[in-house]
């Protein structure tokens, strides 16, 4: 898992902790100064990529979509009684 630092998002902050999953750059001119502050601290930007990995993981794949989506449409159980075609139960 790497490091990723994005642009400020409105959206973000729901979906990621800035500065603990990733960086963010307010402004391009922040870039070199961001990046060079992760080179010199891999420790740093490897834990933040770890971090945004295993919150990619929990929430963000396609069956916790679906499963999120499901349970807003009002279907019991979300996605728990969905397979993918081919599989076995």
């Amino acid at each position: 898992a790497g490091l990723q630092i994005v642009d400020p998002r409105p959206l973000l902050p729901p979906l990621f902790t800035p500065g603990r999953e990733l960086a963010v750059a307010g402004d391009p001119a922040e870039l070199p100064e961001l990046i060079e502050h992760y080179l010199n601290r891999p420790e740093e930007a490897a834990a933040m990529g770890r971090a945004a990995r295993a919150r990619v993981l929990a929430e963000h794949t396609y069956r916790r979509r679906l499963e999120t989506m499901l349970a807003d449409l009002g279907f019991p159980g979300g996605a728990a009684g969905v397979t993918a075609p081919g599989s076995v139960q």
